[in-house]
């Protein structure tokens, strides 16, 4: 895959690629497998976000396309790192086992009884709401603050939990099963998947 030249806005603006080896900022690069998760930091729900790598050694980096390149930087970070992080999926203050969903404070809430997760939108930013059977409202948490929440999501629909969203999701082709997993809910808008720019 060739190098992706990341223009990114605001105080954050600095020279980033993307490339087969890693993320390089000016002269520092970070390989793709020395990162431990990454955080999806909604700050407008109308757009792409940004995205904040942490690597293992606990070294942030912030990606702040602008808002045409959204959907290509995210295309090309999530191929990069679900495949990587899958295996050892990190998912807090939420972790996922085979017959629960655990909160760090919360405890376990049993698949069984997961109703549904719903994506709620308050101000600019994006909340995940989970529903339990007979709780009703059983955890409400900042998307922002959820490690690998594209991979989290994703391994939530592979598990047959549903997830509603009011308004459309703009998700890169690598989440289309997710996007036709929300879309689902015929109730809702259809999320919608933009394909890279051609360049």
């Amino acid at each position: 895959m060739c190098a992706l030249m990341v223009a990114t806005r605001g105080m954050f603006n600095r020279n980033i690629t993307l490339d087969d080896t890693g993320v390089r900022r000016g002269a520092t690069l970070v390989a793709w497998d020395d990162i431990d998760h990454y955080r999806y930091d909604c700050q407008d729900w109308s757009r792409a976000s940004d995205f904040v790598l942490v690597t293992r050694s606990a070294q942030l980096i912030r990606i702040s396309p602008v808002f045409d390149q959204g959907p290509v930087v995210a295309e090309r970070i999530l191929r990069e790192l679900h495949p990587r992080l899958r295996a050892e999926a990190y998912f807090d203050p939420f972790r996922l086992d085979d017959a629960a969903l655990v909160h760090r404070s919360l405890g376990r809430l049993p698949l069984a009884d997961f109703v549904r997760l719903e994506l709620a939108f308050v101000g600019s930013s994006m909340v995940a709401i989970v529903h339990a059977r007979d709780a009703g409202e059983w955890a409400q948490v900042d998307t922002s603050d959820i490690a690998n929440l594209w991979l989290w999501l994703d391994q939530l629909a592979e598990r047959g939990i549903a997830i509603a969203s009011p308004v459309r999701l703009h998700l890169p082709p690598v989440l289309t099963k997710l996007a036709d997993w929300i879309a689902a809910d015929r109730v809702l808008p259809r999320a919608t998947v933009i394909p890279p720019r051609r360049r």
